[in-house]
């Protein structure tokens, strides 16, 4: 009797355990559809874009004798749709699908549509607040150092 009741217990795990790896892959499928959803709203894709277009300037400079015909080849064959796809997992491994579906809907609000469109000028003026920020304290580690009479390079030495 009792081995019958452990095969029981074990088909019944198995069983379930199948059941639910037949509806992972839909539940999975359903929730990266959100999180590409999520990164549309909060315009990921763009920024990607964005990223893309500020390399390519780099490059252009760095490398100045190569053509802008070839810069813009280059471009054509860009997917920014590729960087949302590997993000999707990171999305996934971080967040919950209730969690995505919350964001969205945050996203789709006034306020969500709202914060989306300032976003890109908070981060710019941010970062000018970070670069004047770590000048200042550039200044004050230099001035430290000079202080306890350590050697600061490419200062003049008292």
């Amino acid at each position: 009797m009792r081995k019958i009741l452990v095969f029981v217990a074990i088909c019944a795990v198995v069983v379930v355990s199948v059941a639910a790896a037949q509806n992972a892959p839909a539940e999975d499928d359903a929730k990266n559809d959100d999180i590409r959803r999520l990164l549309e709203l909060t315009n990921a894709a763009q920024m990607g874009r964005q990223m893309m277009g500020q390399m390519t300037a780099s490059f252009k400079q760095a490398m100045p004798q190569v053509p802008g015909e070839f810069w813009d080849r280059f471009m054509e064959k860009v997917d920014p749709n590729e960087m949302v796809e590997m993000v999707v997992p990171i999305y996934a491994k971080y967040l919950t699908h209730e969690e995505i579906k919350g964001l969205i809907e945050f996203y789709e609000s006034p306020l969500g549509r709202k914060f989306t469109e300032v976003q890109p000028k908070i981060m710019r003026e941010s970062y000018a607040a970070g670069q004047k920020w770590g000048m200042k304290l550039g200044q004050m580690v230099v001035q430290e150092l000079q202080k306890e009479g350590h050697p600061v390079p490419g200062a003049p030495q008292e």
